[in-house]
């Protein structure tokens, strides 16, 4: 199949659309003119269209009668509803009536999502029955027969996006007194009114801030299906276009007062043109017994107020989270003093240590001053990895914790920097009396930079990490107002920073530290070994990421690199600055050409964990699929840069057990990769409140979702596909 259609591309067919129906119109008037065959059907090669009526004739007296226009379509195809989405164009009929018949206006289904790349539409695929009220004057003649003429004309999409039209003619007779029923057509007509929207029940408000609209339903009955889990999905279809980013994952909220949306505002949008009502459907998926069923909902919100008591809950999720600002915050704290904990954070956290012993005996007092930059490093860097993920996903970007390593340069380059840090430990090549942290007075200014960057590497490499805790506080954090997720990352930094703090502010617990000496030379050595450690693994990620040319690219600027600290600091003794500073510039042309250089290949392009369970890649229509055959499925939302998720992949997916047990339980496996970027997975880990993986759930045949603790074991995977 060939590449898909940019936006502009879909758009530019949407407007040769528009502009190409004076034409076929003309044309399908002059058709309608000389054909002498009237009939209710129209095929093209993907859409069958039907115009069929309710009653099996029209009432002589006058009324209201019932027609339906009923699309077919061929399957991975679909057409557009009133509001389209972000391109596409809404099905149109144009009517040829006899004089003092009229047609009313459509009455529309409520659509799907139809996601498509970065885009989201909004539609319908297999079928669609359009609903039409037709006016009948009084007078007509019993016996007599009328025809009612539609012209449609329609927008079909997949891949392509091709307008198409078609004539359809219904003949009915006059009949006196009531029509019969079209026993044909009751279960067309049955069918479309079940799924037709019903006004509101509850009242509806909306409010605006921070480039989002949050709609509230207010009533108190939404708790209790809340909390029983039978609620899958909420989402918001608006009436008018151009209103929100239809692509930004909605978000759910309840409170005693009822139940609110929050989704992002669309990037046309402008504060000062605040609409005075938003008009739309509410669309709610619910889980009633072993039985989905779909209601909808039309609205129509004036600006107020959303219920008292809300607290965030994903809005797809069985498994919905329940986080308080409060408990955000303490789990946020609570995950970043785990963090210390993580492989990854290891060789920077004995960097800090060394400086702690250097200076901690013959200056106590100066430890906290070598404290408070380590920790303003972290707050620092913590402070813009939030705000730039904030501004990324009020943007429309689907990324999470982690986002960054999604990026070939960035690893890359951070593969670099932690290979120089590593050459330096080893004594390959000295920069100074301090680096990163190590040795050095308060007096010299070095020292207290040293620390500060030593903070910020500290973050670099934690960033791979999710410790327990951190995905709750994380996931309640995105989906709050700015300076809501602000304090949550920054209580994640200060949890990170605390062991350290503290101890600068604690003499009694400084006298416990060794005292600096000749040790400290070959400790500095030993880490270098955790610092090449990291730089093996990320290269390792880099290799998943990249092709094999861009690879070796990269491992030859480490070869130059290691090359050009040698050289540098061979020519130091003899303060030959043109040698050194060619060293330099060639080691920085060969890093930024690698950087440049590099491109991401695709999710299924990359290599196997070697786990022995047999997987299959996820997609949401793949999941619905299995789900639909009351298939049990496991879910591993993971990356290759995730280090929790290695470990689990190792220890629990390469065991022959639990390769034995899927099988026995006839459980699909599938696994949503998330090295590479990937709006459909990051969408879906937005449904569970989660920002980044690892993500571990369970989805069995007429239960809600359930998610799996970060960390797993077997026995964990074994209750799981048990049911228990």
């Amino acid at each position: 199949m060939g590449a898909r259609p940019s936006k502009r591309k879909i758009l530019s067919v949407s407007i040769l659309y528009r502009q190409g129906r004076m034409i076929w119109g003309v044309i399908l008037a002059l058709l309608i003119s000389v054909s002498a065959v009237a009939s209710p059907e129209f095929s093209t090669e993907r859409v069958s269209i039907e115009l069929v009526a309710e009653g099996d004739g029209l009432p002589a007296d006058g009324g209201t009668v019932w027609l339906a226009l009923r699309q077919q379509i061929i399957p991975h195809w679909h057409t557009y509803w009133r509001n389209p989405g972000d391109s596409g164009e809404p099905t149109d009929i144009e009517w040829a009536l006899p004089n003092g018949f009229s047609a009313g206006e459509i009455h529309w289904p409520p659509p799907e999502r139809l996601p498509y790349g970065p885009l989201v539409n909004f539609g319908f695929s297999d079928e669609s029955v359009l609903l039409i009220p037709l006016t009948v004057p009084a007078g007509l003649e019993p016996g007599t027969r009328v025809t009612l003429t539609a012209a449609v004309y329609w927008l079909v999409c997949a891949d392509v996006c091709i307008p198409e039209d078609g004539r359809v003619d219904l003949t009915l007779p006059v009949v006196s007194g009531v029509p019969g029923v079209n026993f044909a057509a009751v279960d067309v007509f049955a069918r479309a009114r079940e799924n037709l929207p019903q006004p509101s029940p509850w009242a509806a408000q909306f409010t605006e801030s921070d480039g989002r609209f949050e709609i509230a339903l207010l009533g108190g009955e939404f708790f209790t299906p809340l909390e029983d889990g039978q609620i899958r999905e909420v989402s918001f279809f608006p009436y008018v276009s151009g209103l929100i980013d239809n692509a930004a994952p909605q978000t759910l909220r309840y409170g005693r007062g009822g139940i609110s949306l929050s989704t992002a505002s669309s990037h046309r949008f402008q504060r000062d043109a605040v609409p005075s009502t938003i008009e739309g459907l509410i669309v709610i998926h619910e889980l009633i017994g072993e039985t989905f069923r779909v209601r909808s909902f039309t609205i129509d919100a004036p600006p107020g107020v959303t219920p008292a008591d809300t607290r965030s809950r994903a809005a797809a999720s069985g498994a919905l989270l329940d986080v308080t600002i409060g408990q955000a915050l303490l789990f946020a704290l609570l995950g970043g003093l785990i963090l210390n904990l993580m492989p990854c954070v290891f060789p920077v956290v004995f960097l800090k240590a060394l400086t702690f012993v250097s200076v901690a005996h013959e200056r106590p007092w100066a430890v906290r001053f070598h404290g408070l930059a380590y920790t303003g490093g972290i707050l620092v860097t913590f402070s813009a990895i939030a705000l730039l993920l904030i501004g990324l996903k009020a943007a429309g970007a689907e990324i999470g914790w982690g986002f960054q390593l999604q990026s070939p340069p960035v690893v890359a380059g951070l593969a670099l920097l932690l290979f120089a840090v590593g050459l330096n430990l080893s004594g390959v090549y000295t920069v100074g009396a301090s680096i990163m942290g190590l040795g050095g007075s308060l007096a010299e200014r070095n020292g207290l930079v040293g620390s500060f960057f030593t903070g910020v590497l500290a973050v670099l490499v934690a960033s791979p990490c999710t410790a327990p805790f951190m995905a709750a506080a994380l996931g309640f954090a995105l989906v709050q107002p700015s300076y809501v997720a602000l304090g949550v990352f920054l209580a994640l930094g200060l949890g990170l920073a605390l062991p350290y703090l503290a101890l600068s502010f604690m003499p009694p617990l400084l006298r416990l530290l060794p005292k600096p000496g000749a040790w400290m030379e070959r400790f500095k050595q030993f880490l270098a070994l955790p610092m090449y450690g990291a730089v093996a693994w990320l290269v390792w990620v880099l290799a998943q990421q990249v092709d094999m040319g861009a690879f070796a690219l990269m491992v030859a600027a480490l070869a130059v690199m290691a090359l050009g600290a040698w050289i540098f600091d061979a020519s130091y003794s003899h303060r030959n600055l043109s040698v050194r500073g060619g060293v330099l510039l060639i080691a920085l042309v060969m890093a930024v050409s690698t950087l440049g250089v590099l491109t991401p290949r695709t999710n299924s392009e990359i290599a196997e964990s070697g786990e022995l369970v047999a997987s299959v890649p996820y997609t949401r229509d793949a999941l619905e699929a299995y789900r639909d055959e009351d298939r049990q499925v496991f879910v591993n939302f993971t990356a290759a840069w995730c280090i929790t998720c290695l470990v689990n992949e190792r220890v629990v997916f390469s065991d022959p057990d639990i390769a034995a047990l899927f099988e026995q339980t006839d459980t699909i496996y599938m696994k949503g990769d998330w090295t590479n970027r990937n709006a459909e997975i990051a969408h879906a880990l937005e449904q569970f409140g989660r920002s980044g993986v690892p993500l571990y759930v369970i989805y069995r045949p007429g239960e809600p979702p359930r998610v799996l603790p970060q960390v797993l074991t077997r026995d964990i995977v074994r209750a799981a596909l048990a049911g228990e």
